[in-house]
């Protein structure tokens, strides 16, 4: 049962982690096991996938400040990777080999608007298929890297940290991922205290966290997230979803398709309208959709401008003491 400390700000990849004196820069390539721990300095940043397959897999962080934040998105700020390529539209100058699917701006103030055509407004960008790659264009008054202070671009849908065995999550910010945030694919995963920030991608059904497992999920904030912040699938069991705040979403918060999965959404709060950062607002559905399962129990939530949980033909769930607002 190791503990490695990865620090992507004063770490070495060279070191064995298992110091904070000798913490590595970053968990690419790191093989666990059974009960190891992976603690991330605060205030740090990374840029690599995760894969926990082991049991008892504790990831968290460590010292004072922010949490450490997991981002798949590259980013485009530097002036010499944009060139003008028509009036008020930008050119990125180096093709990405993955379909970009995000485009955020500002250090996350705001997400941008993908279109099939020419951009028009402030925060239109198009992405078209071509030899070698793929062309993103950005409308903006100026050259974007002084319209912009940051410009964050997401393609990779893999998912940032995938889940086959039991795993604690404590304290970790996920942020711009074209893909899942976090996926469970099997064991039980315990997540605690984490953000989930511009995850998923517009237009498409993907989603912020996936649940194929088991999962207990409290004191989490899930912003600004495109298709359902949490869905869980067939083949789940035992998920509890307790004192979470879902601000600013699409379709709906937590959408259950587990069939046998019994699931508990309660004390939670769902506001899709407060802090949001999108330039093209599609509004949201519901707070819960239940598509399939007869053990489905939502209470004491409080569901602000939205109506009321749906739940289709041949499911059926407890819905009650909610508040709206």
């Amino acid at each position: 049962m190791a503990v490695y400390y990865i620090d992507s700000l004063c770490g070495d990849d060279e070191n064995d982690g298992l110091t904070e004196l000798t913490a590595k820069a970053s968990y690419r390539g790191l093989s666990l096991c059974d009960g190891d721990t992976v603690l991330l300095r605060t205030g740090t940043e990374y840029r690599d996938t995760l894969t926990s397959k082991a049991n008892g897999v504790r990831i968290t962080s460590y010292g004072d400040g922010d949490m450490p934040k997991i981002t798949l998105s590259t980013q485009r700020s530097a002036p010499y990777l944009w060139g003008a390529d028509g009036e008020n539209v930008y050119k990125l100058l180096v093709k990405t080999a993955k379909e970009p699917k995000n485009v955020i701006f500002d250090f996350g103030a705001y997400a941008g608007e993908r279109t099939s055509r020419m951009p028009r407004v402030i925060g239109q960008w198009q992405a078209t298929k071509t030899d070698g790659g793929y062309e993103l264009r950005l409308y903006s008054d100026g050259s974007p890297t002084t319209y912009y202070r940051d410009i964050e671009v997401a393609a990779d849908v893999t998912p940032a940290l995938t889940v086959c065995g039991d795993c604690e999550i404590n304290g970790i910010s996920f942020f711009g991922t074209a893909g899942p945030a976090v996926s469970i694919t099997a064991g039980k995963a315990v997540i605690r205290d984490c953000r989930f920030e511009f995850a998923g991608t517009p237009g498409e059904d993907t989603n912020c966290l996936n649940i194929a497992g088991s999962a207990e999920i409290s004191d989490c904030s899930f912003m600004n997230t495109y298709a359902p912040s949490i869905r869980i699938y067939g083949g789940a069991s035992d998920v509890s979803i307790v004192s979470n705040t879902f601000t600013s979403f699409r379709r709906c918060g937590v959408l259950t398709d587990g069939k046998d999965c019994k699931t508990m959404i309660e004390l939670n709060v769902f506001d899709p309208t407060s802090a949001d950062k999108f330039i093209a607002s599609a509004g949201a559905v519901a707070p819960v959709e239940v598509i399939s399962g007869h053990d489905v129990t939502i209470r004491r939530n409080v569901f602000r401008k939205l109506h009321e949980p749906i739940v289709s033909d041949g499911a059926s769930s407890t819905v009650e003491n909610n508040e709206k607002q």
